[in-house]
């Protein structure tokens, strides 16, 4: 509501959350989370599918070792990609929950996903720098090492044009090509 008002609240997997997107319709929400909290308390390292509508845990994405710490929707709903404290980026049916991939991605802690390209790749920002991959193959087309952890990434909506930014205070941006 415009005067923002208090809509719903939906019902994931209990834990710790870090991050949330909306499906391209706006229909699901998924939401990232996990690890021990400074008690020692454990929390699942899961990521949850919600139904917005009627609340409803649609899927849970398991198989992290660490926290999720990213997710995104594939741009046609039919995948979703999350980022681990566990260096990994997984790449699930978002109808199911099943693992369709695992990418060992980087040298440390994964934080952010985002799918370019029409879906066709799957951008990530870790403790290493940023990288591209192609889903269907998961050959690495694109590798910037930087001088500190990238923490966010996305494309625009053009699904060419990468921007991340991290630790060193900068946004860069880049075109890559088809």
């Amino acid at each position: 509501a415009s005067d923002g008002e208090f809509v719903r609240l939906l019902k994931a997997e209990p834990t710790h959350f870090y991050s949330v997107a909306f499906s391209p319709s706006s229909k699901y929400v998924v939401a990232g989370g996990g690890e021990a909290d400074r008690n020692g308390s454990e929390f699942p390292n899961v990521a949850s599918v919600v139904e917005v509508a009627s609340g409803k845990l649609m899927a849970k994405l398991t198989g992290h070792q660490q926290g999720v710490i990213g997710v995104a929707f594939h741009p046609k709903e039919e995948l979703i990609a999350t980022a681990s404290h566990d260096n990994t980026v997984r790449i699930w049916d978002a109808a199911n929950g099943a693992q369709k991939q695992k990418i060992d991605a980087h040298e440390g802690d994964a934080w952010s996903v985002s799918f370019g390209n029409g879906g066709k790749w799957i951008a990530s920002a870790g403790q290493d720098g940023v990288k591209v991959w192609e889903v269907e193959t998961r050959k690495e087309i694109f590798n910037f090492h930087g001088s500190r952890a990238f923490h966010v990434v996305r494309f625009a909506k053009n699904g060419t044009t990468l921007a991340a930014g991290g630790r060193d205070g900068n946004v860069r941006v880049w075109e890559l090509a088809k």
